[in-house]
C-alpha cells in the first residue's frame, strides 16, 4: 500500500515554500504478510458460516433462535415459526392437542405426522399401508406352511377318486406316485390300443404340462406311461389348515392316523423321522407303510382330508404286490413347534 507523508507537506506548506510531495512505498515484505492475514481471517468466518447454516438446514433451528432470526432467514432455513407436531406421547395416546416444536419440517410432512386421530397404527398406516391389508394367497409358493399340508391332501384325494371313477376295468395299473404339490405319475397297461388312447385321453383333459414319454423296445405296444401336473386343484379354505404339533404328540397322532382305516395293515410307524430345521418349527417326515386294496387307500385319503390330524401327505406311491394287494408308501409330514 502507499502512504502519504502529510506531515511533512504540512510543515514545507506552513512555511511558504513549495516542496516535492513524496510518497513513502511500503516493503514488500509487509505488504505480502498482510493480505494473506485478511484472507485466512475471511476464509475461517466464511467456513463458520457455512457450518453453521448447513447445521441448522440439517437439525433445524435452535429454539431460542426461533423469535430471533428475521423470517426471511428462517425461510431460507426450512423453519418457519408455526410449525409444531403432536408429542410423543400424542402420537401413543391418539391426542393430538399436546404438541412440541419442530423445525426444518415441510408441509407434506407435517400433515402426514398429524395424522394421529388412532394413534399409533393410524402413522403406521401412512407410512407402509400394505402391512395391514390383508393378502389373498391364490397359488401353492404363497400359501403359509400349514396352508400347504391341508392342499396337499385335498389334491391327493381328488387325484385317486379320479383315478377310481375313470379307470376302465381294463386298464392295469403297475405304478401309481404322488408328489406335492400336484405331480403325479402314472405306468399302466391296457387291453387294447382304444382303451389305450381313451385312458391318455381322460388324464391330459385333468391335466397341465402333461407328457407321455417315448416306451422302450420291451414294453407292450398298449402300455401306458404318463406324467403331468393334476389341474383340478382344490378351493383352499374349504378345509382348515393343518396346525402344528409338538414333538411329545406325534405318537399320539400316528396311532389315530392309523385308525382312520383300520382295514389297511400297517408298517414304519417306529422308523426314525427325516427331520428339517426352519427356526421357528421343524418338520418331521414319517414313511409309513399301508397294505391293502386301492379303495382301502383311497378311503384312508379321504378320511386324512376330512379329519383334524396334523399331518399332511407329501408323497404317495402305490404299487402291486405277490399278494395281489396294493403296497401304499406314504410320506407324512408334521410341523413341529419346539417344548
Amino acid at each position: 500500500m502507499i502512504r502519504l507523508n502529510l506531515m511533512d507537506a504540512q510543515v514545507k506548506a506552513s512555511s511558504g515554500k513549495t516542496s516535492q510531495v513524496i510518497f513513502e512505498t511500503l516493503p514488500s515484505g509487509r505488504k505480502k504478510s498482510g493480505f494473506r492475514l485478511l484472507l485466512t481471517a475471511l476464509l475461517v468466518v466464511a467456513l463458520g458460516l457455512s457450518l453453521f447454516t448447513g447445521g441448522m438446514m440439517v437439525l433445524g433451528v435452535p429454539a431460542p433462535l426461533m423469535g430471533v432470526l428475521p423470517p426471511e432467514v428462517l425461510s431460507f432455513l426450512g423453519a418457519t415459526p408455526e410449525m409444531s407436531v403432536p408429542s410423543s406421547s400424542a402420537v401413543v395416546t391418539g391426542t393430538p392437542t399436546a404438541t412440541k416444536r419442530v423445525v426444518g419440517m415441510d408441509s407434506d410432512s407435517l400433515m402426514l405426522v398429524q395424522k394421529t386421530k388412532n394413534g399409533a397404527d393410524n402413522l403406521a398406516k401412512d407410512l407402509q399401508p400394505d402391512l395391514f391389508i390383508p393378502k389373498k394367497r391364490t397359488s401353492y409358493a404363497t400359501y403359509l406352511p400349514t396352508e400347504r399340508l391341508a392342499y396337499q391332501n385335498q389334491v391327493l384325494d381328488q387325484l385317486l377318486t379320479f383315478i377310481g371313477t375313470a379307470t376302465p376295468e381294463n386298464v392295469s395299473f403297475s405304478d401309481i406316485m404322488y408328489r406335492a404339490p400336484n405331480f403325479y405319475f402314472v405306468r399302466a397297461v391296457a387291453a387294447d390300443p382304444t382303451s389305450q388312447k381313451g385312458y391318455l385321453d381322460r388324464l391330459k383333459n385333468v391335466s397341465v404340462k402333461f407328457k407321455t414319454p417315448e416306451l422302450p423296445e420291451n414294453a407292450p405296444a398298449t402300455a401306458i406311461t404318463a406324467i403331468g401336473e393334476f389341474a383340478d386343484k382344490p378351493v383352499t379354505g374349504a378345509v382348515p389348515a393343518v396346525k402344528f404339533i409338538q414333538e411329545s404328540d406325534i405318537a399320539a397322532e400316528l396311532e389315530l392316523f392309523a385308525k382312520l382305516e383300520p382295514e389297511l395293515r400297517y408298517d414304519g410307524f417306529k422308523r426314525k423321522p427325516s427331520v428339517e430345521d426352519f427356526g421357528v418349527y421343524r418338520r418331521f417326515v414319517y414313511r409309513i407303510s399301508a397294505h391293502g386294496d386301492f379303495q382301502d387307500v383311497a378311503k384312508l385319503v379321504t378320511a386324512l382330508q376330512g379329519s383334524t390330524l396334523r399331518m399332511g401327505v407329501q408323497e404317495l406311491e402305490l404299487r402291486p404286490t405277490a399278494k395281489q394287494d396294493v403296497e401304499a408308501s406314504f410320506q407324512l409330514a408334521l410341523l413341529v413347534l419346539p417344548e
